[in-house]
């Protein structure tokens, strides 16, 4: 998904973080946060990596299901 649609969805109050609604685009997220987003489902944020270039890499767990 774009940066530009995430942005959207962001502001029109469909992304969730830990169960709370995220407001912020610039929201910082650590290892085990869960991320949600209306009509299109949850990922589990993973290990965050850093690159040799100083970039992140994250890995994105789908199929999280805490309950």
């Amino acid at each position: 998904m774009s940066r530009s649609k995430l942005v959207n969805l962001i502001s029109s109050g469909d992304v969730r973080v830990n169960w709370s609604e995220v407001t912020k685009n610039g929201t910082l997220l650590k290892t085990g946060d869960i991320i949600s987003i209306k009509g299109k489902g949850r990922v589990q944020v993973g290990e965050i990596k850093t690159t040799r270039k100083g970039k992140f890499a994250v890995d994105l767990i789908r199929d999280c299901y805490n309950g």
